[in-house]
């Protein structure tokens, strides 16, 4: 087989590729929307916990406001992409809202795996530590968008919860 002989095997091979099972839609718009909603979850837990997530010592109002900020930004592109001509900014700050109380069920989390564990010798130990705080804090999250009828983003949070820690 010459060169020429198998670069035209391997375009007809891309070309029949390409025809069978396309699933062309809304994710065509947004090819790194997984990658994006991995970052949302971290500006979203900077946002609550900026002293453990944040990778600074500011935790001000401003270091706050600058990751809500960041989120609100990136959820309304996210819901852009999955509920397209919805009003998206009005429902990524209706979520921003929940974050206060998804804070203080998490914090009551937090005060159980501590209370609970007698190895363990710091709050921030479990934030930082247990897979546990891990998968419930973006299950916290998700269950909200969930509430909210967002579709796709609450599955792919929690899938991407159970990848990193193995908690369904």
């Amino acid at each position: 087989m010459t060169g020429s002989d198998t670069h035209d095997e391997l375009r007809a091979l891309t070309e029949e590729l390409l025809s069978i099972g396309s699933h062309s839609g809304a994710l065509e718009s947004n090819p790194g929307m997984k990658e994006q909603v991995i970052r949302l979850i971290s500006l979203l837990r900077c946002a609550m916990y900026p002293h453990i997530f944040g990778g600074t010592q500011d935790h001000t109002a401003i270091a706050v406001e600058y990751n809500l900020q960041h989120a609100q930004q990136l959820l309304g592109q996210l819901l852009d992409t999955c509920r397209p001509g919805a009003d998206n900014a009005a429902a990524a700050m209706e979520f921003l809202r929940t974050l206060p109380e998804i804070k203080s069920r998490l914090e009551t989390d937090i005060r159980d795996a501590y209370d609970g564990d007698p190895a363990a010798m710091s709050t921030e130990e479990i934030m930082l530590a247990y897979p546990a705080f891990e998968a419930i804090s973006i299950y916290r999250m998700a269950h909200e968008l969930y509430a909210m009828h967002i579709p796709m983003l609450p599955r792919m949070m929690t899938e991407y919860a159970h990848q990193i820690t193995g908690i369904d």
